[in-house]
């Protein structure tokens, strides 16, 4: 159940991540997301601004739904965006504290692939398009 009133008939609605409320939508054939956060209707959106944050959330999920194709690059960009995270924690405990289990699950989602191939990837380092 969205918190927020929205008034678009034509969005599809993602569920809720944090303090948004996510939609997909589809309008005149350009497709978008959306993180609402308002009252008064404030928001979030663009597909060209959606490579982290919560309009990466929407994406993904919009993905997993079957609403929005996949693109290889983004999964590249979100993996490269967790090893340099990973790279600045000055200890092993402090890397291990922020686990990226969530954001592995979703990349999994968006690519259609369960987390045990997505591990082995990673281990190979091997390209998901190779």
């Amino acid at each position: 159940m969205a918190r927020y009133q929205h008034d678009c008939d034509q969005c599809k609605p993602l569920g809720e991540h944090e303090e948004y409320d996510l939609y997909f939508c589809e309008q005149n054939g350009s497709p978008t997301v959306i993180a609402r956060f308002g009252l008064d209707g404030d928001y979030l959106s663009g597909l060209p601004v959606s490579n982290s944050g919560v309009l990466f959330v929407a994406k993904t999920r919009a993905i997993a739904a079957g609403l929005l194709a996949p693109n290889a690059t983004d999964l590249r960009a979100e993996v490269e965006r967790l090893r340099e995270r990973e790279r600045r924690c000055k200890t092993t405990q402090e890397a291990e504290a922020v686990p990226p289990l969530r954001v592995l699950q979703e990349i999994c989602a968006y690519f259609g692939m369960d987390t045990e191939r997505f591990n082995r990837l990673q281990a190979a380092d091997v390209k998901p398009d190779a």
